[in-house]
């Protein structure tokens, strides 16, 4: 294979894999937005799901943004069950894993704590 074909697979194949990317990256609409608890523990807490991103107020007015690699659906029994790939600093993977309630706006409840309800903010005027 000459180098000039092998350049032009190469290129194609980058292209295809960006598309792919993009896609996967895909994060459903009723998701984006801020989400707060009425749970006392986390009375200073939030998050916040954009298209590209999501930022976690970690209190004391912290707060920590991460770039969204991957989002995924599943279906477990009856729920909806997302998993946002982001990535840190280092560009390191975590998993941010969650059952999603559509009903009355939304609710979302983290896998490993089920019994607490997040809720999307409503926008201020």
């Amino acid at each position: 294979m000459t180098p000039k074909r092998l350049s032009v697979l190469v290129t194609i194949l980058m292209l295809l894999l960006g598309c792919q990317s993009r896609k996967a990256t895909a994060v459903p609409d009723e998701l984006v937005g801020v989400w707060k608890t009425l749970n006392e523990q986390y009375a200073d807490r939030s998050f916040e799901i954009t298209k590209t991103g999501i930022i976690f107020s970690i209190g004391d007015g912290q707060v920590d943004f991460h770039s969204i690699a991957a989002a995924a659906q599943a279906r477990e029994g009856e729920a909806l069950l997302y998993t946002i790939v982001y990535l840190n600093e280092a560009r390191q993977e975590y998993r941010f894993t969650f059952y999603f309630e559509p009903s009355n706006g939304g609710v979302i409840r983290w896998k490993n704590q089920r019994d607490i309800e997040w809720v999307k903010a409503r926008p201020s005027s």
